[in-house]
C-alpha cells in the first residue's frame, strides 16, 4: 500500500505513542516494504512488551518500597551480608495479623438463583457476635432478601450451598432458621 509507513507514522503519533522508540523498532522490525498491517502489529508488539517491562518495574518499585518502610519501622534488620531477619516488634505485628486473618469473615457476595419459593431466614445472634451478624445482614441483603425486622429476612431466591457451608464455619447455624414457604397461607383463600 502507498503511503503505509507514512501512514502508520502518522496513526502512531496521532494515538500518541509514548515512545518514539516504539514506532523507531516497529519501522526496523517490519522490514523494507512491509504492509501497513504488519508495522501496526510490530508497533503493538513493541508497545506491550514496554508496558509489561513498566509493569514489572513498578512491581520491583513497590516491593523496595515495603521494603524501605519495614525498615524504617524496626520491623525487620539487614544483616552486613545483606540478610533480612525479623525483629521482635515484627513478630508481634507478624502474629497480630496472623490473627487477624483466621478473624476475617467469608465473603458476602453469593450467586442466588432466582426461586418461586419464598424463603424466610430469622436469626437470633447473641450481641458479643456482632461482627457474624453484620456479616449476615450485609450477605442477605446483597441476595437479594429483603429485610421485614432486623433478624427477620424474606426473599425469593434459593440459598447456595457456600452460603450454608459458611454459617456452618462461622458456628452461627443454632442461631439461624431457614424455612421455605411451599404453599399459600390460609387466609389467602378466605379472602
Amino acid at each position: 500500500m502507498k503511503g503505509g509507513r507514512a501512514l502508520a507514522l502518522l496513526e502512531a503519533i496521532h494515538g500518541g505513542a509514548t515512545g518514539s522508540v516504539d514506532l523507531i523498532k516497529a519501522l526496523l522490525s517490519a522490514g523494507y516494504g512491509a504492509s501497513y498491517g504488519k508495522m501496526q502489529y510490530e508497533l503493538r508488539k513493541n508497545t506491550r512488551a514496554r508496558e509489561a517491562r513498566s509493569v514489572a518495574r513498578k512491581s520491583i518499585d513497590r516491593y523496595y518500597s515495603m521494603l524501605y518502610k519495614l525498615k524504617r519501622d524496626g520491623l525487620i534488620v539487614e544483616n552486613e551480608s545483606k540478610i533480612l531477619r525479623i525483629t521482635k516488634n515484627g513478630e508481634r505485628l507478624l502474629e497480630r495479623l496472623k490473627s487477624r486473618m483466621q478473624n476475617q469473615m467469608p465473603a458476602t457476595r453469593y450467586r442466588a438463583i432466582a426461586h418461586g419459593r419464598s424463603v424466610i431466614v430469622a436469626f437470633d445472634i447473641p450481641e458479643v457476635e456482632r461482627r457474624k451478624r453484620n456479616w449476615l445482614r450485609a450477605t442477605l441483603q446483597n441476595m437479594g432478601l429483603t429485610m421485614t425486622q432486623k433478624s427477620l429476612w424474606l426473599g425469593k431466591v434459593k440459598l447456595p450451598k457456600e452460603f450454608i457451608d459458611n454459617l456452618q464455619m462461622l458456628k452461627l447455624t443454632e442461631f439461624v432458621e431457614i424455612f421455605e414457604i411451599t404453599k399459600a397461607g390460609s387466609l389467602k383463600h378466605i379472602l
